[in-house]
């Protein structure tokens, strides 16, 4: 196994531990030997007919706070139902025909919400060892896109974007150029049409789209990388998440407890290092500049 691929079993284990609620919890179950999708299901209160329920259960609590927060049994059987199909290979529609689905079950939800749904559960799903693990269900996880968040959105925008810039490739919109004004809060992403570079908000301004959003992840992933050992973007997202949210928590400490010029910021921001970080810290701490308001 190359290091890549151990990264990505170690950051899969970590998940599955900050996992505290919902069906997928009981992956830290005591009996749970490894993770196994019978467990889960046999495991989950609420008498879930197959592991799709589940997934899809737990991706709601990903999801559901961007709505009323109400439980909408409608839309998650529609989910599960789908999901179910594309992987066991019942229906010709693929997860990103379902991202854009016009279902009645579904109209209520914005692109960003569906694929906060669908992308979640997939992800739920690759937990499995034993799914990850079926040959039959190999493609589907392949073709999988990254779900998408603030945290991830936060990365796109400063590893994606840069990247993307400087191999001089262009954005939708005046000049060609990358405009953060142009990128919305995941719940809120998208579209009129599908595969359009932009989408209009009910206001009429302008945004980057999903789909966009998505092209451009999957360019940098095969195009930055070797696409002979490169990872998907689902699992590119397991490994991309925790790093983004580590890196910003050290961003928030070290700008705290100094004083930093907005060049300054904009240097530390644009390093994307986490051990410069934390040795910035530790020096700033060495030398005493900062203070201390608790002590």
């Amino acid at each position: 196994m190359n290091a890549e691929l151990v990264r990505l079993d170690r950051t899969i284990k970590e998940f599955i531990q900050n996992i505290s609620k919902g069906p997928f919890k009981h992956l830290n179950d005591e009996d749970c030997k490894y993770p196994q999708s019978d467990y889960i299901k046999n495991a989950a209160e609420g008498g879930y007919e197959n592991i799709f329920q589940c997934a899809v259960a737990q991706a709601w609590l990903d999801m559901c706070r961007t709505t009323n927060g109400d439980s909408d049994d409608a839309i998650k059987q529609f989910f599960s139902n789908e999901i179910k199909n594309i992987y066991e290979q019942k229906s010709r529609s693929t997860l990103e025909d379902l991202i854009y689905s016009s279902s009645d079950a579904v109209k209520g939800l914005t692109v960003g919400q569906k694929q906060k749904i669908v992308n979640m559960a997939n992800k739920y799903l690759y937990c499995c060892e034993d799914l990850r693990n079926n040959a039959d269900f190999q493609s589907t996880f392949k073709s999988a896109q990254m779900p998408l968040d603030s945290y991830v959105l936060e990365w796109y925008e400063r590893v994606v974007v840069e990247w993307r810039i400087k191999a001089g490739k262009t954005f939708p919109g005046e000049k060609d150029a990358f405009l953060k004004s142009k990128m919305c809060e995941w719940s809120k992403l998208n579209e009129t049409n599908r595969n359009e570079d932009v989408f209009r908000d009910p206001h009429g301004k302008e945004f980057y789209s999903y789909s966009f959003i998505q092209r451009t992840i999957g360019e940098y992933i095969s195009e930055s990388s070797d696409s002979s050992n490169s990872l998907s973007p689902l699992e590119t997202e397991f490994l991309v998440w925790p790093e983004i949210q580590l890196l910003l928590a050290a961003e928030t400490f070290l700008f705290s407890i100094g004083t930093h010029s907005a060049a300054d910021r904009k240097t530390i921001r644009s390093t994307h290092s986490i051990e410069n970080n934390i040795n910035k810290i530790r020096d700033l701490i060495i030398k005493g500049q900062y203070d201390f308001i608790w002590f």
